[in-house]
């Protein structure tokens, strides 16, 4: 937890900042399905997808379906719906595009949604955990006192080193 908010939240913050100042919901957009980041680079969950399969996704989704949006729920619901068919995005690709719009419109996930990553991380703090969202409160201290996006990342991040510390093999 300590590494987590000295080493990687400064960064996720530094993140965070440059979609919030996107300057537009389109501009927003087409740096989320881009995965453009500071630097004007890829970032890194993104770099082995095609930059044509960005492409489409980035044509695929709704702006102005976005702009109505109430919720990271909602919004993480009209990219899955607009973008998850383009062969090539997945689940990461999905919560990610989702969350950097979201954090542009000041969405902020209240769930932790499950993908490989968490998924591992998740094995060793509440094993059996089936549902495709936890919330942050079900899980144990110190990582319910997070918000939904950096338990994400923690647990994403993490993960090898929470199996070690619960003794979970294969998480």
């Amino acid at each position: 937890m300590h590494a987590y908010r000295l080493e990687r939240l400064p960064q996720e913050e530094y993140e965070r900042d440059y979609f919030r100042r996107s300057g537009s919901l389109p501009e927003a957009v087409r740096r989320a399905a881009l995965a453009i980041d500071q630097r004007g680079k890829r970032h890194s969950h993104q770099r082995r997808l095609k930059l044509e399969v960005l492409k489409r996704a980035r044509k695929a989704l709704p702006v102005a379906r976005l702009r109505r949006a109430g919720s990271f729920a909602e919004i993480h619901r009209i990219v899955e719906d607009s973008i998850r068919p383009i062969r090539g995005i997945g689940k990461l690709a999905v919560y990610d595009i989702a969350h950097r719009i979201g954090t542009y419109l000041n969405l902020a996930p209240e769930e932790v949604f499950i993908h490989a990553g968490v998924r591992q991380g998740l094995r060793a703090v509440v094993p059996g955990w089936k549902k495709p969202t936890i919330r942050p409160a079900d899980l144990p201290a110190p990582l319910s006192d997070l918000p939904a996006e950096d338990v994400e990342n923690l647990l994403c991040i993490y993960h090898d080193q929470l199996a070690r510390i619960a003794g979970v093999k294969g998480a």
